[in-house]
């Protein structure tokens, strides 16, 4: 988590260049949403209009993450338009256009999952990633990973039973399973409802952030987000029957799928046995056992 900084604690010299790069900026408005930068907000500008900036101070464990940002937009990514990159005194900003709208609702019912569905249709319209193009592939950062093979070099004590009588076979498959990841389509892959805006005027759903873009197998999102619903109150049946029904990819090999969600569940075990203090992880644990079995229990 990085330190957030308001506008008014940037040095002078980088809040002038800002104003000099928008034309004069009108009005600034906070943003509290998000980890991983130390400034974030909307400004009224005189010469780019809404715009929404946010950036790092150089030395930054987390400047990975802009690079990937600016590699999606040049590759196409849908979304907010970026506009421009500054840097000013260890101060690196980015600007994209700061459109309307509210974070998406992912839950049973909400009227967003039309929009996301056709948002993800946007995406997988972009052009296959050239080489060269600046992104780690997501096999890369699996492998990196490898959650399986900790977790069988020293099991949890309380682990459900499913997992506890397949744990070896999960481990020894686990560098082969990764290699399904290969790809080189454009995947937003930190699908949630704070990374999917909804414009109700336009009804138009817009994925942001980009930062954990990657060069991936282009069913990846796909599979990600109907994980995603499970966690968001839908049953697995249901998201499973939405996923197919709705998104792009329908047609991906029912073996492929079960691994994908036995790698993400390995991960989320890893991730919260790695620090028990964050709730969140082990709740996401138990909606990828849910997903897992369910998937593994189908015909």
């Amino acid at each position: 988590m990085t330190l957030r900084r308001d506008w008014s604690d940037l040095p002078a010299a980088v809040r002038d260049a800002v104003g000099h790069q928008c034309g004069g900026i009108r009005a600034v408005t906070p943003i509290s949403v998000g980890v991983n930068s130390a400034v974030a907000c909307a400004l009224d500008t005189a010469g780019d209009g809404a715009v929404f900036l946010k950036g790092y101070q150089e030395p930054a464990r987390n400047e990975w993450m802009f690079r990937n940002e600016l590699a999606a937009a040049s590759a196409g990514a849908p979304g907010p338009q970026f506009l421009w990159h500054l840097e000013v005194d260890r101060w690196h900003l980015f600007a994209w256009e700061h459109l309307p709208g509210r974070h998406a609702d992912l839950a049973p019912g909400s009227p967003d999952l039309d929009l996301i569905a056709a948002a993800l249709a946007e995406l997988a319209e972009i052009p296959p990633l050239e080489v060269g193009t600046g992104f780690a592939p997501e096999a890369r950062r699996w492998e990196r990973l490898q959650p399986w093979k900790h977790l069988a070099a020293a099991p949890p004590e309380h682990l459900d039973p499913w997992i506890r009588g397949n744990l070896d076979r999960f481990a020894a498959a686990e560098y082969d399973a990764l290699q399904i990841l290969h790809g080189n389509r454009l995947v937003h892959t930190d699908l949630h409802g704070y990374n999917i805006l909804i414009d109700d005027q336009h009804r138009r759903g817009h994925l942001i952030d980009w930062a954990w873009a990657r060069p991936a197998a282009p069913w990846v999102d796909a599979e990600l987000l109907a994980f995603r619903l499970v966690a968001d109150g839908h049953t697995s049946a249901k998201a499973d029957q939405w996923r197919l029904d709705h998104l792009p990819h329908p047609g991906v090999a029912l073996d492929i799928r079960r691994s994908f969600a036995v790698q993400m569940l390995g991960t989320w075990l890893h991730l919260a046995r790695r620090d028990p203090s964050r709730e969140l992880l082990s709740v996401s644990a138990e909606h990828a056992l849910s997903w897992a079995k369910y998937l593994h229990d189908m015909e």
